[in-house]
């Protein structure tokens, strides 16, 4: 049922602009869809007096909806950064191993070719250090200009076999950083729908609340029905602490 009403807001929910977006602040997500549902089926008993008031129905009927394609947005959310997150720790455990041995190839091969004009020429531009899309195809083109001529690179009794682990490598981070970089914008892609899904709740939750503390401001207990219960407990909590931190240490 979410994805349905995922995908019969996802129109209105991407037409919200940038200066709009409401980022979730200081509630959960699903705790904030539940308290959306629970004002759903609380002030169905005050139609009459809401209505009368002003409040446009079609916000109480459009929080079902929009609670659900909220939920939707959140588990897309949660999928697509735990995707990321995986690619990341692999990125963040290979790229330092890819980086030194470009750093050691690059060493050898300066020492090895330190007497040739020409291989010193064509390793001038090559630095440590640098950007991993640098490292990636420095890794390649010194496989390629090492394999010219291999004999230097043998009597300092280097591994040649790191030749053929540089290629390897460079075409593998290659894709995997890709890969990282391509899920970063579709996990971002997702969150600003998340954002927006959540700003398109809050419209409706924020118009109803605000009808239902002013129509029972003279009633506390219907009053608390049209605030936020998360908020209310958070309060009390950080209350009950600064009374027991105010507390003489003489008395505790």
């Amino acid at each position: 049922m979410s994805k349905t009403f995922y995908d019969q807001e996802i129109a209105a929910i991407r037409s919200i602009p940038d200066d709009a977006i409401q980022k979730v602040k200081g509630i959960p997500v699903l705790v904030y869809i539940q308290e959306a549902e629970n004002l759903y089926s609380w002030c169905q008993d005050d139609k009459e007096i809401l209505t009368a008031r002003g409040l446009k129905w079609s916000h109480v009927d459009n929080i079902p909806v929009r609670a659900g394609a909220l939920r939707e947005a959140e588990s897309r959310w949660l999928a697509a950064g735990n995707t990321h997150e995986n690619s990341e720790k692999i990125w963040l455990k290979e790229a330092p191993v890819a980086l030194v041995l470009r750093d050691e190839l690059l060493c050898a091969m300066k020492f090895a070719y330190r007497k040739d004009s020409y291989f010193r020429g064509k390793l001038a531009h090559f630095k440590t250090g640098g950007t991993y899309p640098r490292m990636i195809q420095n890794l390649n083109d010194l496989a390629v200009i090492a394999g010219e001529n291999t004999e230097p690179l043998t009597e300092i009794n280097y591994d040649l076999s790191n030749l053929e682990l540089a290629a390897s490598t460079s075409a593998k981070m290659a894709a995997l950083l890709a890969n990282v970089i391509k899920e970063r914008k579709h996990c971002n892609s997702i969150s600003k729908i998340r954002d927006q899904a959540f700003t398109h709740l809050k419209e409706s939750v924020d118009e109803v609340r605000s009808y239902g503390r002013y129509v029972f401001k003279k009633d506390e207990s219907k009053y608390k029905m049209y605030t936020c219960e998360y908020s209310r407990q958070i309060r009390k909590k950080q209350s009950a602490k600064k009374k027991a931190e105010a507390v003489p240490e003489t008395v505790k």
